[in-house]
């Protein structure tokens, strides 16, 4: 399966990762905190442990489910 990819755009404010995939996929912040725990998020090619990790404009998000 491909994985989601999403730039974090210039216009938007920093904010928790959860958040932001919960906004943009349309699914709960909890869904998207079990895939951080089980390594299934990168932010810029690097894999992310927490959930409350701020991300900012031109972050490139990978989610693989």
């Amino acid at each position: 399966m491909e994985p989601l990819i999403y730039i974090m755009k210039e216009a938007q404010q920093p904010e928790r990762i959860d958040r932001v995939l919960s906004a943009q996929f349309n699914h709960s912040r909890s869904y998207f905190q079990h895939i951080i725990n089980e390594n299934g998020v990168r932010v810029n090619n690097a894999p992310i442990s927490k959930a409350s990790m701020i991300v900012k404009p031109g972050d490139r998000i990978e989610v693989i489910l």
